[in-house]
């Protein structure tokens, strides 16, 4: 059985993608990265790179879809997701399952969840209990459901707007609702997101999806995560808890959390609110988090003021 996912990623790459794509490599899936910047394109050997413009895809959204993109925004390619499977069915033409990804993530256990007598049980696997995520949503790369974003009467208009609508998901400002334990059915919205749709054919018995809490994304207080190929887990947890796979969009954008430049990358990495760290020692520190601070400080200063710092301090 084969899984295809689908990174299209314009521009500069993120601090965290080196570590995204190590952990990538240890999982049971091709993934496709399709860029504007070959030298940025992952080396691994499940790694299949494609050149890609923001015009191509309109040109591919148009064909496939009847409408494109109608700002420079490339963000707004997300809430093209749902409907991958017809605008990259020339990359798909071999795969069981194609799907999506961000690059904000560690994997760990996921491939468990990709294999044949797991996966064949299924037509959307979400990891996360509420809704579709983002982060990692797979599809069964058939007519239907390749088409199951034509469910919502208003896919159209969201698409064609210029306006990013989290589509592919479950709409903004639903996301705390729905880990609260609401249901998407009883909360009133603007739009039918996908979330939506496939909740909808699953409560009515047309399809199969997954919802499961797989994924970990909320740090209680002196939480560390550990990872290794393969593998996501709870520091010290009595239960030894696994994740398919780490998630940082609720902590990259605090003071202290700190991705650095690794090369090569370590065989272990320890997660914690001050970022990633080669030991458990240092993910714990307290002076590990102010010096964080810092250097996140120093990285967001202007290029040039940073080269005249590195330059008084080596002559000092």
């Amino acid at each position: 059985m084969k899984t295809t996912v689908l990174i299209p990623f314009l521009g500069k790459r993120p601090r965290d993608f080196e570590h995204f794509a190590h952990s990538a490599s240890f999982v049971d899936a091709e993934f496709v990265f399709l860029s504007d910047d070959a030298r940025s394109a992952p080396s691994y050997p499940n790694f299949r790179v494609v050149p890609f413009s923001l015009s191509e895809f309109n040109d591919l959204a148009r064909k496939a879809i009847g409408c494109g993109i109608a700002s420079s925004n490339v963000a707004k390619i997300c809430d093209f997701r749902p409907a991958f499977g017809l605008i990259f069915s020339h990359l798909l033409r071999d795969s069981d399952y194609w799907g999506y990804c961000d690059v904000d993530v560690l994997f760990g256990n996921v491939s468990t969840y990709l294999q044949r007598d797991y996966l064949s049980r299924y037509d959307v696997l979400s990891l996360n209990a509420n809704y579709l995520s983002g982060s990692f949503t797979l599809w069964r790369n058939a007519a239907d459901v390749n088409h199951m974003f034509e469910h919502s009467s208003q896919w159209k208009t969201l698409m064609a707007s210029p306006q990013l609508h989290a589509f592919d998901e479950c709409g903004f400002g639903l996301w705390g609702r729905l880990n609260a334990g609401e249901s998407i059915f009883d909360i009133p919205v603007e739009f039918q997101s996908m979330t939506h749709v496939v909740k909808t054919l699953e409560r009515d018995g047309r399809i199969r999806a997954h919802f499961r809490g797989l994924v970990k994304e909320v740090f209680s207080d002196g939480e560390v995560l550990q990872w290794t190929p393969g593998h996501v887990s709870t520091v010290g947890r009595p239960d030894d808890s696994e994740y398919a796979y780490f998630h940082s969009v609720l902590l990259k954008n605090l003071p202290t959390f700190y991705v650095p430049a690794w090369n090569p990358m370590p065989a272990e990495i320890f997660i914690s609110r001050s970022g990633y760290h080669r030991t458990l020692a240092s993910a714990v520190s307290k002076s590990a988090q102010v010096r964080r601070v810092v250097q996140r400080k120093l990285r967001n200063l202007p290029g040039g003021l940073m080269r005249r710092i590195k330059a008084v301090t080596r002559s000092s």
